[in-house]
């Protein structure tokens, strides 16, 4: 059986009425979640204190971000927006930006058109279908390369961009699948630069020759 002491300083005598076994044995001068300095604390009682104090602060911390993310949008993948870019088909109420270089962006990305986008990052463009098809095929004809979404096997996927309430308000085409977006009110929206996701990177494997 395993002990783990905490030490303290002054310690009281220890109670006759607590026997060692597989337990905490913690010495302190002053009472410790109801027992006294000295006493030998069971393990299974510690355990569910540490198991309630874990859950508060993880409620904690979730009430605190969901009131920080209150006017977050993010995207959502669905094939019938892929089918939408990959078809060469420009929505006529939405204004087009992308992100990364001209010949072959990183994102290409439509807003409807009731909403103004703010961004440093994202240049707008008045966006043709020529010049969608062009893209489309540049960016199929792309190497190998490990920006891409692991999931998405270097191809580009298309995505619904949400606003807070899970509304569509835009569309999106990519080889990332991370995307946020702040509404600050007054129909504006500011999109963050997109990336790839914690742990959706391309994994590679390399032989070498003898």
């Amino acid at each position: 059986m395993s002990t783990i002491t905490i030490i303290y300083n002054n310690p009281p005598p220890l109670p006759s009425a607590w026997q060692k076994g597989n337990n905490i044995k913690i010495f302190d001068g002053q009472r410790d979640n109801g027992y006294f300095a000295g006493e030998t604390i069971p393990l299974e009682i510690k355990m569910k204190q540490i198991v309630v104090i874990f859950l508060s602060l993880y409620l904690l911390f979730f009430s605190s971000s969901c009131a920080v993310n209150a006017n977050l949008g993010t995207i959502r993948e669905h094939n019938d927006v892929t089918r939408v870019f990959r078809s060469y088909q420009v929505i006529p109420n939405y204004n087009y930006f992308y992100y990364g270089i001209y010949l072959e962006p990183d994102t290409i990305m439509g807003i409807d058109n009731r909403y103004t986008v703010q961004s440093d990052f994202w240049t707008q463009v008045d966006l043709t279908p020529e010049q969608l098809k062009t893209w489309v095929i540049a960016l199929d004809r792309m190497p190998e390369l490990p920006d891409f979404a692991r999931s998405y096997m270097w191809r580009y996927q298309g995505a619904y961009v949400l606003d807070p309430q899970g509304s569509i308000v835009g569309i999106w085409y990519s080889k990332l699948d991370w995307g946020v977006f702040d509404f600050p009110g007054g129909n504006v929206i500011i999109p963050f630069q997109p990336s790839l996701k914690p742990g959706s990177e391309p994994l590679f494997l390399r032989s070498w020759d003898d």
